[in-house]
């Protein structure tokens, strides 16, 4: 399969390859497999030159002519922050993240929804992001409950309502 302008090797069988990676890939060997990707991306060159050989004789001159252009690694922009989150490599993830030349260069490549995407997948795997989402979920669950507990009042169902924090009027001296 490809990606990127890229070969990539995978398994023809998706369950042989689910299998393998159950099987293989415990937690912290994952972890310390995207950490080594990561660091190989880290260490890539944003931009490379790529070489195009025009050949002379349908010109005047009979010379080839070799043209160098200078493009960017679709590769390293697509793949290093979702390595640096899986691996957990968050100072790099935080220079990347942070990095004008790469912010530049993902959306140079057309990948600017791809970038609000690892700014977002980094909010929510950071562990320092999840005590709050933690409070999300859990006032979301209480809002729910309320909603619940709301219609089933209005319907008869129960005689009464709690109400939930954000819902009771401020105490008034």
């Amino acid at each position: 399969r490809s990606a990127d302008d890229t070969s990539l090797i995978s398994f023809y069988h998706k369950q042989l390859g689910e299998v393998a990676q159950e099987e293989y890939l415990n937690k912290e060997f994952k972890k310390t497999r995207h950490k080594v990707i990561a660091e190989y991306f880290y260490k890539k060159d944003l931009l490379f030159e790529k070489e195009d050989k025009i050949d002379g004789k349908k010109e005047k001159g009979g010379k080839s002519t070799i043209i160098k252009e200078r493009t960017y690694d679709i590769r390293k922009v697509s793949e290093l922050p979702y390595q640096e989150v899986y691996g957990e490599c968050w100072e790099h993830l935080e220079k990347t993240l942070c990095d004008l030349h790469f912010i530049e260069a993902k959306c140079a490549v057309g990948m600017i929804y791809e970038l609000i995407n690892d700014y977002n997948l980094a909010l929510e795997m950071h562990p320092d992001a999840q005590e709050e989402k933690k409070k999300e979920l859990e006032q979301k669950k209480r809002v729910a409950k309320y909603v619940e507990d709301l219609i089933a009042y209005s319907e008869g169902k129960i005689e009464d309502l709690d109400l939930i924090l954000s819902v009771k009027s401020p105490n008034v001296e």
